[in-house]
């Protein structure tokens, strides 16, 4: 049995919640975080990762062999709640300055991920490697980046617990440099 504690032998509450102020400065949700590297001339790493996902997008959704059936217009960004099958979307994109003592670089790394339920992997192995011969296609030009390289890293291939629906996963990485800006 746990002995009691007399009131002399108790501490005070510390206070839960004190009010500290923010180890950079007050700073109003207005403005804006700092901007990354000063030789990007203001540029981040989220302009280049965001040129990257639009043209990606637009080449697939544009490549003669995606945009038939049965990928035929279910290229997507974030799937619609009741999307059809099959269907392709951008998992996610993972970005990383790796910029050199003289020039800036970003490195992205980005996943597609192909779900399909005409039964087993065929088909979505099939449209893997579609979307493969279009994003590693010569042209792909960003907005105010040039994409240094482009390269298939990895694809994994799965049936989900359903058992139904077969899901493959295309990780590619690239990476980008600003263009330069004239003074």
């Amino acid at each position: 049995m746990p002995l009691a504690r007399r009131p002399d032998q108790c501490r005070p509450a510390a206070p839960r919640h004190p009010h500290l102020p923010h180890p950079g400065g007050a700073r109003s949700r207005s403005t804006p975080p700092p901007t990354g590297d000063p030789r990007r001339g203001g540029d981040s790493v989220t302009t280049a990762a965001h040129a990257l996902l639009t043209v990606i997008l637009a080449r697939l959704r544009a490549d003669a062999g995606l945009a038939a059936p049965p990928l035929a217009g279910r290229v997507f960004d974030a799937p619609p709640r009741d999307a059809a099958f099959p269907h392709l979307v951008v998992d996610a994109i993972t970005s990383r300055d790796r910029s050199g003592l003289d020039a800036p670089l970003d490195e992205h790394r980005l996943t597609l991920r192909i779900l399909s339920r005409a039964g087993g992997r065929g088909e979505a192995s099939g449209l893997a490697a579609a979307v493969e011969r279009a994003l590693l296609a010569p042209g792909l030009s960003l907005a105010g980046h040039r994409l240094v390289g482009l390269a298939r890293e990895g694809l994994e291939s799965r049936l989900l617990k359903d058992r139904t629906t077969a899901e493959v996963l295309l990780r590619f990485v690239a990476l980008t440099e600003p263009l330069a800006t004239d003074p």
